[in-house]
């Protein structure tokens, strides 16, 4: 019986990980660092672009995100720009893959989650961060297609760059690949999905960024490529502005 293909999906999500030049404590700074520049200083740009600080609009809130994802970004590029083997192993490069199949596979994911999520819930809404974007005004279509977009390269660089190869490493391939999911779906529950309320919070909080997740981190592993997943996720931001502007 001839062996399994190692480009075979399961095979690469079982294969060993290679440790990346970074420990787990740096893994977890980086994972603070996304939630204080989204959780706190989001929330403070978003109160002080608001004329109701104490229930900032959603376009504030776009924005407050869209800043500290910002910082994130630039964290995360000077602090692995420090040496050349820490910056190669994010893996950034480009890969085998098509941009266009990474970018349709996102698109695929996120139809799919809100599909579900849709059913599930009994109410067919917004991405989670859109939620009360006015999809007849061009200023806060433009501003939210901008906040996936910076979205995607963030949350890129430290779920798929950052914190899946660690765990990975650490904990073994198949429970890495699942605790970065979880991790990601926690930290998108607390930032997006709380605020949904009973019903939405747990479809559109939890499930769907399970099912996203998963596509994406599964994307970096088989491509073994974080721009790869970087662009599916931006493929998912693709259909989140189509859903918000069709439906």
């Amino acid at each position: 019986m001839s062996e399994k293909s190692p480009n075979n999906l399961f095979v690469r999500l079982s294969a060993k990980q290679d440790a990346p030049p970074w420990a787990l404590g740096e893994t977890i700074l980086a994972l603070l660092v996304l939630g204080i520049a989204t959780i706190l200083i989001g929330s403070v740009i978003a109160a002080s672009s608001s004329p109701n600080a104490l229930n900032p609009e959603p376009i504030s809130l776009v924005f407050g995100w869209l800043i500290g994802l910002v910082i994130v970004i630039a964290f995360v590029l000077v602090r692995w720009r420090r040496t050349k083997e820490k910056f190669d192993a994010l893996a950034l490069g480009a890969s085998n893959w098509s941009p266009l199949l990474a970018i349709l596979i996102g698109i695929a994911a996120i139809f799919t989650a809100n599909v579900l999520a849709g059913y599930g819930s009994g109410n067919f809404t917004a991405f989670a961060p859109l939620q009360g974007i006015d999809q007849t005004q061009f200023g806060q279509i433009l501003l939210a297609a901008l906040f996936l977009l910076v979205q995607a390269v963030a949350e890129g660089l430290i779920f798929w760059g950052i914190i899946l190869p660690r765990l990975r490493a650490s904990t073994g391939a198949k429970m890495g690949l699942v605790l970065t999911v979880a991790v990601f779906a926690a930290y998108y529950y607390l930032v997006f999905g709380e605020r949904l309320g009973d019903g939405l919070s747990l479809w559109y909080g939890v499930i769907a960024p399970l099912i996203v997740g998963f596509t994406l981190a599964s994307v970096r592993v088989w491509s073994n490529s974080t721009r790869t997943a970087i662009l599916a996720q931006i493929g998912v931001g693709i259909g989140v502005m189509i859903a918000l502007i069709v439906v």
